[in-house]
């Protein structure tokens, strides 16, 4: 299909070229659609839809609260990855690998394996003993959304 598109390779193309899409003149189905879905917020969902089970919640309370602002904060291209900030990035870490490590801190396992079943997860997440910036995330890192996608 790429090649179909392009004579060139489309990863030479800066993403954030998407920031420029009118989404006005999309359809409010099309609108909808998109506000279900936005990349990079899936890894956010168990955070807004299942409350932490685990052994260690009260341990990791503030990078849970961290966790469902990201959640529930509008959809915004700060945090979208094709065009996430360097901020973002450096306040938070690596936002995919810091929320499945705090899952499978907080969750327990059959909760974990129950929202991979519903698809509320992609997948179970794994460690990964390099991103552990949840531990120190605090109180007013709670995420506010800056550049909203959707008005």
């Amino acid at each position: 299909m790429a090649d179909y598109l392009a004579s060139f390779s489309l990863e030479n193309i800066d993403p954030s070229w998407v920031r420029h899409v009118d989404l006005e003149g999309l359809s409010q189905e099309s609108i909808n659609r998109f506000g279900l879905g936005v990349a990079g917020y899936r890894i956010t969902a168990p955070f807004k839809l299942v409350t932490p089970d685990g052994p260690e919640v009260k341990k990791y309370q503030v990078a849970i609260d961290i966790a469902v602002s990201m959640a529930t904060s509008s959809a915004d291209w700060d945090f979208h990855p094709s065009t996430r900030k360097a901020n973002v990035l450096s306040l938070y870490g690596n936002i995919n690998q810091n929320l499945g490590n705090l899952i499978l801190k907080v969750y327990a396992p059959e909760t974990i394996d129950r929202m991979v079943a519903v698809k509320i997860l992609f997948k179970k997440p794994v460690w990964h003993d390099s991103h552990t910036n949840f531990t120190r995330w605090t109180a007013d890192m709670k995420y506010t959304p800056t550049t909203k996608i959707f008005k």
